[in-house]
């Protein structure tokens, strides 16, 4: 018989090799998930709502600490500051599993997203004092004593 119409020897692989192939394709596609990551965290999630959602999900479900941390970034300087994005990363910082999710373990990810966090209630705090109806004005006296004071 030619080499190639062997027979390979098929036997059964351990529980320890099954879940160690398995660990080891879902490593070898993290590389893509966080490639993917990155670009969601340059579009505008106004737009884009599903970007979003897989920010989210990326922070919250991925199983390898890159993407995690990848995505914390991202939340933090990209456009995508909602309701839902703030809970995700307050859930993220207290390493609660609140949301359904495992809770986060890794300093590293509970840092950037500590760091997100921060920038998304500044722009809040921002866009709340930019969103006042009017203008707040000085009152009568303050202008007159101002306009009163002597020339030296």
């Amino acid at each position: 018989m030619p080499p190639t119409w062997r027979r390979k020897r098929s036997r059964q692989l351990s529980p320890a090799e099954e879940a160690a192939q398995k660990i080891k394709a879902d490593e070898a596609q993290a590389k893509a998930r966080r490639a993917a990551i990155k670009y969601l965290g340059t579009v505008d999630c106004h737009y884009f709502p599903e970007a979003e959602k897989a920010l989210i999900g990326g922070l919250l479900n991925d199983r390898n600490e890159c993407v995690r941390l990848e995505a914390a970034l991202a939340l933090g300087h990209g456009c995508c500051c909602t309701k839902k994005t703030i809970e995700a990363l307050q859930v993220t910082v207290s390493g609660s599993n609140k949301l359904g999710n495992p809770g986060e373990t890794s300093e590293r990810v509970k840092a950037a997203a500590f760091a997100a966090l921060q920038r998304c209630l500044a722009r809040q705090g921002r866009s709340n004092r930019g969103s006042r109806s009017a203008p707040r004005k000085r009152s009568a006296r303050r202008k007159h004593r101002r306009c009163s004071r002597p020339a030296w």
